[in-house]
């Protein structure tokens, strides 16, 4: 029977593509451990049933997302990458600031996004908080009072912030939301006066209520906060109320 031309296909992915995907899928499994020699080009190109230039483009595409390396000499080969924690943080903070870059994020967005994460993260870190998480806060909180620069109160200002992320004890939580705060540091470096000495404030009244433990409290003057960060950045918003 003849095809019909408006019939719907589905388009046939590239050989290359095919062999990326099940090699991430095994390194993403566990199956490959970080470290691990990949089998040589000839090996995977029989057990893929393709060529030695599909496996090679293959392994190009791995590379490109940091999962495999290439070392040469007698003992290279290509391994499964060893992965740290900075290093996804700085891959998504650099994607990040490009999308940021293009206008395909507005920082109204990031701050949004940094409602909707940082309130809970401030009351998970009230609960599980240590005394040294309390120690590095009021170090960050005294420094942030103390220094009259701009730029150097706001460093101490979004280390505040990283600080009281970390308190909660949840690698996840830090690595998805510290990102968000990096590339919305640079539009707080210059806000109007007195915006530095509102928001040691404001980071004084939540350390306290860290350091009671009172998740409340924490999560409810993290809020406040935040929509006075979106103040400063979005001209057009206002805090809601009740």
């Amino acid at each position: 029977m003849p095809l019909e031309t408006d019939l719907a296909f589905a388009r046939i992915r590239p050989a290359y593509d095919q062999v990326a995907s099940q090699l991430k899928l095994l390194i993403l499994n566990g199956s490959l451990a970080p470290g691990e020699r990949l089998p040589v080009e000839s090996s995977l190109a029989a057990a893929f049933g393709v060529s030695r230039n599909t496996v090679r483009e293959a392994l190009r595409m791995l590379s490109s997302m940091g999962l495999v390396r290439t070392e040469r000499g007698v003992n290279g080969g290509t391994f499964v990458a060893q992965i740290e924690l900075d290093d996804v943080s700085e891959f998504l903070e650099s994607r990040l600031g490009l999308l940021v870059g293009s206008d395909s994020i507005t920082p109204e967005e990031l701050t949004e996004a940094r409602i909707m994460l940082e309130v809970p993260c401030a009351r998970q870190a009230a609960l599980r908080r240590t005394d040294d998480d309390v120690d590095a806060l009021q170090a960050l909180v005294d420094a942030e009072r103390e220094d009259h620069t701009g730029w150097t109160r706001g460093e101490h200002s979004h280390e505040f912030h990283l600080r009281l992320l970390r308190a909660t004890g949840n690698t996840v939580l830090e690595l998805m939301l510290a990102p968000v705060l990096s590339i919305s540091r640079p539009n707080m470096l210059q806000p109007k006066p007195g915006t530095w000495d509102a928001a040691n404030d404001d980071h004084t009244r939540i350390l306290d209520a860290v350091r009671r433990r009172d998740s409340d409290a924490a999560a409810q003057l993290t809020l406040e906060h935040l929509h006075r960060v979106r103040e400063i950045t979005d001209p057009s918003y206002s805090e809601p109320r009740d």
